[in-house]
This record gives structure tokens, C-alpha cells and sequence, in this order.
């Protein structure tokens, strides 16, 4: 049985941009919970949050979305470096033209707009670091003896990592600059 190498690597290909854009949009949901639930334990008495079948504390809930925000940030970074290393296989094996037309699948990574191609990445840092921000502040007005401040700093430092590698990584976007439609109707 004969495989198609460039086939698979195309495949591969879409499937990890495919993964990146689910993993930004769960991660934007986590983090936007995570927002809203450092408001609510604001609150004397916050509420228990109804999850499936079960109810858990607004702190709880509050840990769950921190933990799928981390989780699904290193998801969409290694997608995205996953599909780095394919496109650069491709580059390697079929040069010119099929590497443009590649370049133009449509998805967040590889769009023209900055904003739609970061804008998820940014909006998910800022709900997160306010949230992060938010319980911190809340954690130390609470009369806590000890000065929690330096490890809560690194830890929002590794917990958003996942997220700055993205951005490094789609500041530009994916693969480089490919070929509009007019262009490639040209030659």
C-alpha cells in the first residue's frame, strides 16, 4: 500500500492549525470564566457554580478554569509548533507554488490580520492576567500573614507562557507572508 508523503503532511498540517483554533477558543472561554468568577468571590458569601451534575464552590471553579487556561494554552503552542515543523518539511520537499497555496488555508494562524490572527491570543492574556490579578489583590486584603505576592508573579509568569510562545510565534503570519488569490491567478 503506498502512502502519499505530502498528502499526510498536508493533513497533519490542517489538523494542527485545526487544534490551535480549538485550543484558543476554549482557552478564551476558560479565561473569560476565570474573569468572571474573580468578581463573584469578591462577594461575602460567593456562589457555588452548577457544573454538569455537580455543584463546586466559586474558588473551585475558579482553579478548574486556571487549569484548562494553562492546559489548553500549552495545547494551541504545541500545535503550533507541531505545524511549524511540518510546514518546514513541505518547504523542504515541494518548493514554490503548493507551499502558497498551503499558506492560504483558512485559519487564524495564517490570516493577513493581525488582529484576527493575535486577537484571540491577546484577549485570553488579559481576561486571564485580570482574573489572576483580581484574586491576588482579593487574597492579600483578606489579612493573609504571609506575603504571597513574588510567587504569585512567577506563577502567572509560567501559566501564561504557553500564550507569549503563541504570540512569538504568530506575530508574523504562519509560514510568512503567502501569495494572495490575485498574485497566484497571475503567473
Amino acid at each position: 500500500m503506498a502512502f502519499d508523503r505530502d498528502q499526510i503532511l498536508l493533513d497533519n498540517l490542517r489538523a494542527c492549525l485545526s487544534l490551535h483554533e480549538r485550543a484558543l477558543v476554549w482557552s478564551l472561554t476558560a479565561a473569560s470564566t476565570m474573569f468572571l468568577l474573580s468578581l463573584e468571590l469578591f462577594k461575602k458569601t460567593p456562589q457555588t457554580v452548577n457544573a454538569a451534575y455537580v455543584s463546586v464552590s466559586a474558588s473551585a471553579a475558579w482553579a478548574i478554569s486556571l487549569a484548562l487556561f494553562v492546559v489548553l494554552g500549552g495545547f494551541g503552542a504545541s500545535s503550533l509548533l507541531r505545524a511549524k515543523n511540518v510546514l518546514e518539511r513541505l518547504k523542504k520537499e515541494a518548493a514554490g507554488a503548493p507551499v502558497d497555496d498551503i499558506l492560504l488555508f483558512p485559519s487564524l494562524a495564517t490570516s493577513h490580520n493581525s488582529a484576527i490572527r493575535v486577537g484571540p491570543i491577546v484577549m485570553s492574556l488579559l481576561a486571564a492576567l485580570a482574573g489572576m490579578i483580581i484574586e491576588l489583590v482579593r487574597e492579600s486584603g483578606e489579612g493573609s500573614r504571609h506575603n504571597n505576592v513574588p510567587w504569585a508573579v512567577v506563577a502567572m509568569i509560567i501559566f501564561v507562557s504557553p500564550y507569549t510562545l503563541m504570540l512569538s510565534l504568530l506575530w508574523r503570519p504562519f509560514g510568512g507572508e503567502a501569495k494572495t488569490d490575485e498574485s497566484l491567478h497571475r503567473r
